[in-house]
């Protein structure tokens, strides 16, 4: 076991100069050292191992050929191999004192080899000859199968030779056969899986030993800047890497300097020519259309960062490289922005008006600065990171972060130059176009919503995502500008009352233009997940009792008998379960798909429901009579109260609602004892005191969260139900592609809109609306129905969004804020909260 060792700076520049020497004879010999061989020869830690010979690579040492291919010495060059070569260099390495790994290899994972069998020699040739023949036509011409055949594939995780020598297999065995006898690939399925083990085995050994590697297959020469040009690297790295920035981000700038310098040092161009950089670019460029072309992805973006870096510092007098590189209106360059944020020294800025004193953006940044304590802040009369009125919800939010160690309003380095980035934007564009000069620039001139709009409107024409996040977080950042920052130093009630407002307007700009984290689906996107071909919503609907059943016939397993004797059990109360919690899970998914089916509530409502409360009925037993729930006020989403009926008075006896309601299911689950009892016992003889309808499994429990045992929090709820629909995705029909690349497909809320498309479907679209709560029954329609393709096909009006355009007046208008569409009798569009002056 290794000992953990702290290092300063002398021990650790000690200990990589050993590993450096140690390495440098262990490359002479075997032309690759790996990191477990420094941990087993100095006795350090993985870790320690790694980051040391990650260190020896960046300050250029070593050279890394990758995770698990090893170290080489800076300047060698990788030999072109070829499956004669290769094969030549496996007969060296066969002993027979070793005992190949038993079980089968996971031909997925990267494998060392350094020796193998005489047996595992012989499966290697005859794979070769037949890759050779597959190539060339003739098995004995291995010389021609060189590098450009032995590339790696990232997506296989696999040597593109290995997953076609299948077929050259199978043809050989079939033309040794001949044409006239029949053919079955059953017949070479033996000689198939020697040939692709030999072939594996044979070129783990090659990258075992650096001959080939496992990813980019290109001359290590390519990796590396001439020499000249390292000053160069480290003094880019430094100047675009100021103090405070994140170690990955450091790496980021120093990686794309490293591939700026290899390409000029492959044009053979030294930093005392004078460069092309318009020629570097097109090669550049190339190398990424060039499928064989060994230039990563990163690699480009991490160059195309250091290049608009310096290109926006004035350092490349070359053409732009991309469309972020186009002119920007700063009030400051580049470089005076990153030097004056991370000094906490604004005076290269040049606007004393807008950067000096306490209300001045130097103020600012000072306030946000989240090395600075309170009391440091207050010695700068600077007022406190706080709210000047918080909200109850805003309170709570504050004290959850303060308790977590970020207080609210601090920054870092990076978020406080982005910050600088913003303002400076807007503040050059304002003097740009003649709205402010630099003797009215300040923080409240800027802060202002209307100055917002109309710098939106201007910028608005490329509509990218980064562009809307860009303007987003800008509205927000001067959302905190006015209020608490200006607000707190304000003098009269009259400019709290006006920065407090305009921080609101500001936060609604903010969240209009924030892009949506990840695609969020309507009821058409949603619902089409769950259809088939020419399938509509009854069909759509016919799954769910499917789940249903599905998760019933789960239970009968569990339990070991069908869910009749289940019934007998439970009236002599004698429950004998073979897996009880098996039995109490699956039962449980049973009635809460059917009441989803029946009622589609929403996920905090279902895990709300009691027994006796929510959850009511009229009779000796919770499953007898008359069903009811009742959502209070304070539990529903529209603040009013919202009764649906499992089952109502009239319909107790009727054979079909009796069946619709599942009230088997429903005694099974609730009776003393039985599944309900088991999943609040969890296994031990003390139940939990819970009056939910739905506990969560054992294994769920909000218990190891912090949560109270027994209490289904409703994201747990929403899991449960992803989880249950993907796993039976394929039994009910669905595409577990489609469910999965479709977000909300699998949630709670899939229910209700499901019903709803039913409800409409069939004409019955008040009551549905009065079963989901809905106020209105357009919202039903518009919102939560879906055009099914047959309904489509017949031009038959599933739901008002989806309908057919026809000609004649829309019942419609827009809002003249966020431009959305709403109804022409709103009198607050439910967008963006604009009210519209006498109801237009």
């Amino acid at each position: 076991m290794t000992q953990r060792v702290r290092y300063n700076e002398t021990s650790w520049a000690e200990l990589l100069d050993r590993i450096h020497g140690w390495a440098t004879a262990r490359i002479t010999a075997d032309g690759r050292v790996f990191c477990e061989d420094v941990v087993g020869h100095f006795s350090i830690s993985s870790t320690t191992a790694r980051r040391a010979l990650d260190t020896l690579a960046d300050q250029e040492r070593l050279v890394a050929f990758g995770v698990r291919s090893g170290y080489g010495a800076v300047g060698t060059t990788m030999v072109g191999a070829n499956l004669e070569s290769i094969l030549a260099y496996a007969a060296s390495r066969v002993r027979a004192d070793i005992t190949p790994p038993s079980g089968r290899r996971d031909v997925t994972a990267d494998r060392r080899v350094e020796w193998i069998t005489e047996a595992q020699f012989e499966s290697a040739r005859a794979a070769a000859a037949v890759a050779a023949w597959g190539i060339t036509g003739d098995r004995r011409r291995l010389s021609d199968v060189g590098p450009e055949h032995l590339r790696w594939s990232e997506s296989a995780r696999e040597f593109e030779i290995v997953a076609r020598l299948a077929a050259w297999s199978d043809q050989r065995a079939k033309n040794r056969v001949g044409v006239d006898r029949n053919w079955n690939p059953s017949m070479n399925a033996a000689a198939r899986q020697k040939h692709l083990a030999g072939l594996r085995i044979l070129l783990d050994l090659a990258a075992t030993a650096g001959r080939i590697m496992r990813g980019m297959t290109h001359t290590l020469a390519y990796r590396q800047h001439a020499a000249e040009w390292e000053p160069w690297v480290r003094e880019v790295s430094t100047l675009l890497t100021p103090v405070g920035t994140q170690p990955s981000a450091a790496k980021d700038r120093l990686d794309g300097a490293r591939t700026l310098a290899r390409y000029l040092s492959r044009l053979g161009w030294t930093p005392e020519n004078e460069i092309n950089w318009s020629r570097l670019l097109e090669q550049i460029n190339a190398d990424r259309a060039d499928e064989q072309s060994p230039m990563r992805e990163r690699d480009c973006k991490t160059a195309r960062l250091v290049y608009r870096a310096l290109h926006a510092l004035g350092q490349i007098e070359g053409p732009c490289w991309g469309s972020a590189t186009k002119p920007r209106t700063n009030l400051v360059s580049e470089e005076v922005l990153v030097r004056s944020i991370s000094e906490r020294n604004l005076d290269e800025w040049n606007v004393p008006s807008l950067t000096d004193g306490q209300r001045g953006l130097g103020g600012y940044i000072t306030w946000l600065d989240g090395r600075l304590s309170p009391h440091e802040l207050r010695a700068a009369g600077l007022p406190d990171r706080s709210l000047t009125s918080p909200s109850v919800g805003q309170q709570i939010r504050a004290a959850r972060r303060n308790a977590a160690g970020k207080p609210m309003f601090t920054r870092g380095l990076r978020s406080l130059t982005d910050t600088g980035r913003w303002i400076g934007y807007l503040a050059g564009w304002a003097i740009r176009e003649g709205i402010l000069d630099s003797s009215s620039m300040s923080l409240d001139a800027l802060a202002r919503p209307e100055l917002l709009k109309a710098y939106i409107d201007a910028r608005i024409k490329e509509d990218s995502a980064t562009r809307r996040n860009h303007f987003s977080l800008l509205a927000r950042e001067l959302a905190t500008i006015a209020s608490p920052f200006l607000e707190a130093q304000a003098k009269s009630e009259e400019e709290k009352s006006r920065l407090r407002t305009a921080a609101t307007d500001l936060l609604l700009l903010s969240a209009i233009h924030k892009p949506v984290s990840g695609e969020v689906h309507g009821a058409e996107k949603k619902i089409t997940a769950w259809t088939g071909n020419g399938e509509r919503a009854i069909d759509i609907y016919a799954k769910l009792e499917r789940l249903v059943r599905i998760r019933q016939e789960a239970c009968e397993a569990a339990y070991g008998k069908p869910l009749a004797e289940i019934l007998e059990d439970v009236a002599r109360n004698t429950p004998c379960p073979e897996k009880p919690m098996r039995f109490a899970v699956a039962l449980r998914d049973a009635v809460l798909v059917n009441v989803q089916r029946l009622v589609a509530l929403r996920a905090s409502n279902v895990v709300a429901l009691e027994i006796g409360k929510h959850f009511r009925n009229v009779g000796d037993q919770p499953w007898e009579g008359p069903i009811f729930i009742e959502i209070p006020p304070e539990q529903f989403k529209g603040k009013r109260v919202h009764d649906p009926s499992l089952i109502r008075p009239t319909e107790v006896g009727d054979p079909i609602a009796e069946q619709n309601v599942r009230r088997d299911l429903l005694q099974a689950y609730l009776a003393p004892g039985f599944a309900r009892g088991i999943l609040l016992r969890r296994g031990t003889k003390r139940a939990i005191e819970s009056n939910r309808l739905f506990p969560p499994s054992p294994r769920r429990s909000d218990s190891r969260a912090g949560g109270t045992p027994g209490l289904w929090t409703a994201k747990a709820f929403s899991a449960a139900i992803v989880r249950m629909v993907r796993r039976y995705a394929r039994e009910l029909g669905l595409d577990p592609q489609r469910i999965a690349a479709t977000r909300g497909a699998g949630s709670a809320h899939v229910f209700r809109h499901i019903l709803a498309s039913l409800g409409v479907e069939q004409g019955q679209a008040a009551t549905v609306s009065r079963i989901l709560g809905h106020t209105k029954v357009s919202t039903t329609e518009d919102l939560y129905a879906f055009m099914s393709p047959r309904a489509s096909s017949a031009h038959q009006l599933i739901g008002t969004k989806n309908a057919p355009s026809t000609a004649g007046p829309t019942n419609t208008k827009t809002c003249p804020d966020c431009k959305e569409d709403v109804k022409n009798a709103a009198n607050k569009c439910r967008y963006c909260g604009y009210l519209f002056a006498d109801g237009r």
